[in-house]
């Protein structure tokens, strides 16, 4: 009777819309069992797909779901379904779609255990919250408007329409600070029936839990990023441990900037000495080359080529010796010229004195 009424629900089984489905009603269920409605095998991956993708995949829809598809700037969830990994999650009209990674299809109406990958979840709902929450204040309270915004892997953004001014992310982060360390109020009055799933921040936005955000902006520009929950955490760890790492690099306390300033000076000066010390190096390579020419030349008998410094100094002299002393040219021919004709007279007495007597 028992496996009659299972096999009659099983063939009876239908896939639940999206805005029904379990994920959508409780955001911290983590588990759940549910039957196939339907499996087929997902197109092959494109060439450029990572050498990672799997061999075979399949599409599957179930009666209900725990996992979100992609939508509203929010990555899909992943988890498994029977074991299998869930590589996607995507909505096809109003059914849910999740990519299975497996060899073989799911047959319809089996049943099967879903699991939520509960860490990628939390990130997700901290992630969105704090930036309804965010986009909320920014309009309310500086008439800045929201644009669209990303969530990704280790930072998230929202985009203004508007470049804030300056202060205004720091305030903003404030009063976003101030709203989540308020007490939580319950859940709002209008959640009676239909498929819409409305949870309120105070009377500023209808979509977020507070409870689990601490955000931390920043920005420039119309692009704000900031991180909320566990990340700002994460956040806090990495930079304590990057003051670590410069603690014991720069060897000073955790006060470091001005130990970073004085090490700036420190390059600026010894860049300044290296620019010196390059020009007499220069130079002395360039008396060196000099000083070398003079010792070839005067080796191999020959006449240096005078520097332009040195002909000039012996054209001046020539035009001074010229103008001082203008007989001594003449007095040196004069002198000259006796003196070859006492050689001459020389030579002929001589002569005679060689020859016999008669």
């Amino acid at each position: 009777m028992q496996a009659t009424a299972a096999a009659a629900a099983r063939t009876a089984t239908a896939a639940r819309a999206v805005g029904e489905l379990l994920c959508q009603k409780d955001a911290y269920a983590r588990s759940l069992d549910t039957l196939v409605v339907s499996c087929v095998a997902a197109p092959a991956p494109a060439p450029a797909a990572p050498a990672a993708s799997p061999a075979a995949s399949f599409h599957v829809v179930l009666a209900d779901t725990l996992l979100f598809p992609t939508g509203g700037g929010q990555p899909h969830d992943t988890g498994s379904i029977a074991g299998f990994p869930v590589l996607e999650v995507f909505r096809r009209g109003l059914d849910c779609v999740h990519t299975v990674a497996m060899a073989e299809p799911f047959a319809h109406g089996q049943p099967v255990r879903v699991l939520l990958d509960w860490d990628r979840r939390f990130d997700h709902m901290q992630q969105h919250s704090g930036q309804h929450l965010l986009s909320a204040i920014a309009a309310s309270e500086f008439n800045l408007q929201t644009y669209g915004w990303g969530l990704g892997k280790d930072k998230s953004f929202f985009e203004l329409t508007a470049e804030p001014k300056d202060g205004v992310l720091l305030a903003l982060e404030q009063r976003v600070n101030d709203i989540i360390r308020q007490p939580p109020d319950s859940l709002p009055d209008d959640l009676t029936s239909g498929v819409v799933r409305y949870i309120s921040i105070g009377d500023l936005d209808r979509n977020a839990n507070t409870a689990d955000i601490q955000a931390r902006v920043r920005g420039g520009n119309c692009r704000v990023f900031f991180a909320a929950g566990n990340r700002v955490f994460k956040l806090f760890q990495t930079s304590l441990d990057r003051d670590r790492q410069l603690t014991a690099v720069l060897s000073t306390g955790c006060t470091f900037v001005d130990r970073v300033e004085g090490l700036k000076r420190q390059i600026k000066d010894l860049m300044k000495t290296a620019k010196k010390q390059t020009k007499e190096i220069k130079d002395l390579q360039a008396a060196a080359a000099s000083a070398g020419a003079a010792n070839s030349a005067a080796t191999d008998g020959t006449k240096p080529e005078p520097s332009k410094a040195a002909a000039k100094a012996d054209q001046a002299n020539t035009r001074g010796g010229r103008g001082q002393r203008p007989e001594t040219g003449k007095a040196s021919a004069v002198k000259g010229s006796q003196g070859q004709a006492t050689s001459e007279a020389a030579k002929e007495n001589t002569a005679q004195a060689a020859e016999p007597s008669a």
